[in-house]
């Protein structure tokens, strides 16, 4: 039961001062959490009303989803502490699939203008010679010798962002043991706790899901710079920051006891508190940066100069099943070289068609 900001006020002036505080964490988290998601849902509309491109918008959408996914998920952990390993599953498992989402969004932007893989054929062939074999940064020259840009190369980048996704909910599930198994100890270093074995396989995991993207967008630079790489990048690169590297930044303060308990919730308690609320803030900076990173506004010029050119050419179909998303219908028009292409909720929200086509490719 909640307690009322008024309960406590004549029992303990301490404690009616952590509930009010506790309040105010509640409501301000969920103002800015509410917030984000109707700005990314509104964004997120603008898309799929505008679905001139699918095999991008696909993926530009499912990234989309992130922020309210973080949003909501964050304040439901916020306001119930003792769930909080567990709701953040979904959370955690989405985070991964997003990063693979952007490398795939970022080889679709190579086949510009249809999205047919054989362009990739061209784009290979195109490279000038520094850019034929790719060396590699430190400490990464000491293990792996330079990759050839070649479908090889595509290859590896995708499996190394597929591993970040399957490892990520595998650790997730094995922390979620481990805390019903009281061995977890979120925030503690100590070497009989789950936690810093969990963290160093996920710090390994999602830094070489990392420099795959990096030597990916190195490799072609020159053929992404139109479609503005950079930004987008660093909007994935923020979220995956906040969510892990805020964390252990948060567990090492609790380790030095500058975060400490409070009241009956304990130093981990107070942690994971703190950096809920610190995301439903960030998901607002999050879902405003997506309005410039992933504009629609250009797919909305398409999308009606299309219906424009269906009407003039005097088609039957007036339902732009091509611009709406309002259930499995087929791409009228074949608009990204791909005619009859399958229209489904799960497919232009979360781009799985793709994703299952990638785990193919990358064997």
């Amino acid at each position: 039961v909640v307690p009322s900001p008024s309960a406590a006020i004549d029992v303990d002036p301490g404690k009616a001062l952590r509930v009010w505080v506790q309040w105010v964490c509640w409501i301000v988290a969920g103002v800015f959490a509410a917030l984000a998601t109707s700005l990314s849902l509104l964004q997120i509309r603008g898309h799929l009303r505008s679905f001139a491109k699918p095999k991008l918008q696909r993926k530009i959408v499912g990234i989309l989803w992130i922020v309210p996914i973080y949003a909501v998920n964050s304040w439901i952990s916020l306001r119930f502490m003792g769930i909080s390993v567990y709701v953040d599953m979904a959370r955690d498992c989405y985070e991964a699939y997003v990063l693979h989402l952007f490398l795939s969004l970022m080889v679709s932007f190579l086949c510009h203008p249809d999205g047919d893989r054989k362009r990739l054929d061209a784009v290979f062939a195109g490279l000038d010679n520094n850019h034929k074999v790719l060396p590699h940064m430190f400490p990464f020259t000491c293990i792996f010798k330079p990759w050839p840009v070649d479908h090889a190369f595509l290859q590896i980048c995708y499996r190394g962002t597929l591993q970040f996704c399957f490892l990520k909910p595998v650790t997730t599930f094995a922390a979620v043991v481990m805390e019903m198994n009281g061995v977890y100890n979120e925030g503690s270093f100590h070497f009989d706790s789950g936690y810093i074995y969990v963290s160093f396989v996920m710090n390994c995991s999602i830094t070489y899901a990392a420099y795959c993207l990096v030597q990916f967008y190195l490799a072609f630079k020159k053929e992404l710079t139109p479609h503005g790489p950079v930004p987008k990048f660093l909007c994935i690169k923020a979220i995956l920051f906040l969510s892990f590297w805020q964390s252990v930044v948060l567990a090492g303060l609790s380790k030095f006891n500058l975060i400490h308990e409070i009241g009956r919730y304990t130093a981990a308690d107070v942690k994971t508190g703190i950096n809920n609320l610190l995301l439903c803030v960030e998901m607002v900076l999050i879902a405003w940066a997506h309005r410039y990173a992933f504009p629609y506004r250009a797919f909305e010029e398409m999308a009606a100069a299309k219906r424009g050119a269906r009407e003039g050419s005097g088609g039957s179909n007036d339902s732009g099943s091509m611009v709406l998303a309002d259930g499995a219908t087929k791409d009228a028009t074949g608009s990204d070289g791909g005619g009859g292409l399958e229209r489904s909720l799960l497919s232009d929200n979360f781009a799985l068609s793709d994703t299952l086509r990638d785990i193919n490719e990358a064997g």
